[in-house]
């Protein structure tokens, strides 16, 4: 077992719908654990957001315990745009996906 990272590039941020300010990403593991990251939008066309087992992130929903997966395990993602006073506008589910397939390894935080 071991903690990964998975690297979540959005383009073309500028067709998202009108009144969206934030995107929050779930990694959402077929062994019941989760990593959340959010960022606000800037304007700016890309955004790249890392959730990681090994720090899966202080969020809106409290302290998440870090986590190890094997690389066979399943992570389905969750994106959200919310218009920033907690109501979500969109939602989108893709996965699943081998966790071997598109993770990388990281060491885990001290």
């Amino acid at each position: 077992m071991a903690y990964w990272e998975f690297d979540l590039t959005f383009t073309n941020l500028g067709a998202l719908p009108e009144g969206s300010l934030v995107l929050v990403v779930r990694a959402m593991s077929s062994t019941g654990f989760e990593a959340v990251r959010f960022e606000m939008l800037s304007g700016s066309e890309s955004l790249t957001l890392i959730p990681s087992t090994a720090d899966p992130g202080g969020t809106i929903l409290g302290d998440l315990p870090t986590f190890e997966l094997d690389a066979s395990d399943e992570v389905w993602f969750t994106v959200m745009l919310s218009n920033g006073s907690n109501t979500m506008t969109n939602l989108y589910s893709i996965g699943p996906y081998t966790v071997g397939d598109v993770g990388t390894e990281v060491a885990p935080e001290l």
